[in-house]
């Protein structure tokens, strides 16, 4: 419990495992209340995937913007250099 109560403490995750009804959820709802703290619980069972855990992350190139740019930089920059050498 003084495990659970530290969590609690540091707003860190905590994962309880037991049998349905032993008081897991009781627990954790009675230490929230007495450090005064908010918690969020979730049912899980053996069906429970990662993605209810952590969500979903959609993968991104956050320099494909940059890219872009760029290109479009080197582009004018050629048709500038083309144009004074005529």
């Amino acid at each position: 419990m003084e495990a659970v109560a530290c969590c609690i403490r540091m707003n860190w995750a905590c994962l309880l495992v037991g049998p349905s009804s032993s008081g897991k959820s009781t627990l954790l709802k009675t230490l929230a209340d007495a450090c005064n703290v908010h918690i969020e619980t979730l049912a899980m069972s053996s069906s429970t995937d990662v993605t209810e855990l952590i969500g979903c992350f959609e993968q991104t190139d956050s320099m494909s913007g940059a890219k872009d740019i760029l290109k479009i930089l080197s582009h004018i920059h050629n048709r500038a250099c083309i144009q004074c050498r005529i």
